[in-house]
């Protein structure tokens, strides 16, 4: 009787082991199921987004996006440079003669429509679209130009009557 109860014990425990690796299989196959399903859905998400992409052509979006912020930046930095630079000019005013000074604040004042004008067409570029990015970009690079010639006509002018200053 001894020997059938130990028989039966171990039975017992063979079949609960099996049980139990049975079940921890069978959490695994879930697991992988459900991690299969996610990579399945990501893998699904991502065709559709590259499909999306892959219509306005690869990458472009990105691209003249990362451009638009590089050129507002840059045309940002000569705008705020120009500033810093009339603002001397305007200290050293005090020192120059009627003439000159009358002179210079009209050349500042139009430096200063011109820097507006730049700073508007920024503010527009920073809202642009993919179809209207090329016209806006055509747009501030010249009013950038168009402020940056007007900028270095003026500093050589008046550079000279700063220096004898």
């Amino acid at each position: 009787m001894e020997n059938v109860m130990k028989q039966v014990k171990n039975t017992f425990h063979a079949l609960l082991i099996v049980s139990v690796m049975g079940w921890i299989s069978a959490c695994d196959t879930d697991r992988k199921n459900d991690t299969a399903d996610k990579t399945n859905t990501n893998e699904a998400y991502e065709n559709d987004a590259d499909a999306e992409t892959n219509e306005m052509g690869e990458d472009d979006a990105s691209v003249w996006m990362r451009e638009r912020d590089d050129l507002v930046m840059s045309q940002r930095e000569i705008s705020n440079r120009i500033d810093r630079d009339l603002q001397t000019y305007e200290n050293k005013m005090a020192s120059m003669d009627n003439k000159t000074k009358k002179a210079m604040q009209e050349s500042i004042n139009s430096l200063r429509i011109k820097r507006d004008n730049l700073d508007n067409k920024i503010e527009q570029m920073e809202n642009a679209t993919a179809d209207t990015w090329a016209e806006m970009k055509q747009e501030v690079t010249e009013a950038g130009t168009e402020l940056e010639n007007t900028w270095d006509a003026f500093d050589k002018n008046y550079s000279t009557h700063m220096n004898r200053k």
